[in-house]
């Protein structure tokens, strides 16, 4: 339809003076709301929003959740015309929840359109706070492409919850790939370490993964070395289980960390646990036995010992296994050579390696197990966890009896 024909304007004229004879209210409001979305069609935006205008200005005179529901269809039917701001205006009228998603609407379709400005306002009338945060992430995201870093932080500082987190993760993507120096590298990590410290939430981790993806293994490093005594520890496991699946950058990584033995044990144990439940490869050696020189932990010698052993270092995985002196771990980690001697046909070297046991009950123990898998003659994939729930259950036994005086 044409609204330059003189016929089609007095047809509209005629709609709107019907609207008006209409006695129920919530009817006319919906009529004037149809009658918009139709002059909207038909090309004439003017009088769209000037009866939107008015079937605003009618829904201000009702009271009750009947308010709601007609201001956020009024709100609806201008942002399907593109009149976002003035959704905003009609929407911020709601009392109800649903008033924060229609303005995270807004600011979505403002984004869009490069109002950057306009969208900024609207979110800081949003009451909820994920989604008031989900606001401020979407608009972080322009400025993010654009590399405008500085306003992204700034946008984060209004952040919480998941959205703060997932903004932290872009950034140091993002921030990877550009070609900023080292030092400029530096003062975005120190800000969210601040914004971590400000919000209670961890951030770092996530922040640092882009980098470690980048290979930026140095970058990394200085800032997880620069974290406090227990925040290092977290975030440097994080990163290791993160990159366990890269060798060389996992070896990198471990090699570069500046630890305290406690924190370096939690992130061992950490890599080993993941080496182990994987696939046993040479080119993970220089990693565990990188680990095997630096852990103080004789618990991950014992992973260690049993991930050398399953890939036929021997004489590695005896050198590891040699300083280990609490019973229950020096046999895990000789059973776990001696079941790789058993697979290589070294039974004589089997029995060594249980021999190497002194303790008495432990000692007796371990023999008779790799005794019964001499006579079973069969080794299998498992057998180390098998040896290892054994030990478990035995250690239990001997604890039992301690209890009771035995």
């Amino acid at each position: 339809m044409e609204l330059g024909i003189p016929e089609a304007k007095l047809a509209f004229k005629l709609a709107v003076s019907s609207v008006e004879e209409i006695d129920n209210p919530v009817l006319m409001i919906k009529a004037l709301l149809d009658v918009s979305k139709y002059l909207h069609r038909a090309g004439s935006g003017d009088l769209a929003k000037a009866t939107l205008q008015q079937a605003y200005e009618s829904v201000l005179l009702l009271r009750g959740p009947i308010r709601d529901d007609l201001l956020k269809e009024i709100a609806l039917a201008a942002m399907a015309q593109g009149l976002d701001e003035e959704a905003a205006f009609y929407a911020l009228d709601m009392s109800s929840g649903e008033k924060d998603a229609i303005l995270l609407g807004i600011v979505k379709n403002l984004v869009k359109k490069g109002k950057l400005r306009k969208a900024t306002l609207i979110a800081e009338r949003i009451e909820d706070d994920e989604t008031r945060s989900e606001a401020y992430y979407t608009i972080s995201q322009w400025y993010l492409s654009r590399e405008q870093f500085a306003t992204v932080l700034a946008l984060m500082s209004k952040m919480d919850g998941r959205f703060l987190v997932k903004a932290s993760e872009e950034l140091g993507r993002r921030l990877s790939e550009s070609d900023l120096s080292a030092d400029t590298y530096g003062k975005f990590a120190e800000a969210v370490k601040g914004l971590e410290e400000e919000k209670g939430i961890r951030l770092m981790e996530r922040f640092l993964l882009g980098f470690l993806s980048k290979g930026k293994v140095d970058t990394v490093a200085e800032v997880v070395n620069s974290l406090k005594h227990g925040r290092k520890g977290e975030v440097a496991a994080y990163l290791a289980r993160k990159t366990v699946d890269k060798p060389s950058l996992l070896g990198g990584l471990i090699g570069k960390l500046s630890l305290e033995p406690d924190e370096f044990d939690a992130v061992a144990k950490a890599v080993m646990d993941e080496l182990l439940e994987g696939g046993i490869g040479g080119e993970y050696l220089p990693v565990v036995l990188e680990i095997g020189r630096r852990t103080e932990s004789e618990a991950v010698l014992v992973k260690v010992t049993t991930y050398l052993a399953r890939l036929g270092e021997i004489k590695a995985a005896e050198r590891f296994a040699a300083p280990i002196e609490e019973p229950y771990f020096r046999s895990l980690a000789f059973g776990a050579i001696a079941l790789a001697k058993l697979r290589g046909g070294d039974i004589d070297g089997a029995i060594e390696a249980a021999a190497e046991v002194k303790d008495r009950k432990w000692g007796s123990w371990l023999m008779g197990e790799i005794l019964v898998k001499v006579l079973d003659r069969a080794v299998g994939e498992s057998a180390d966890r098998e040896l290892g729930k054994k030990a478990a259950d035995h250690r239990k036994l001997i604890e039992g009896k301690a209890s009771k005086g035995l």
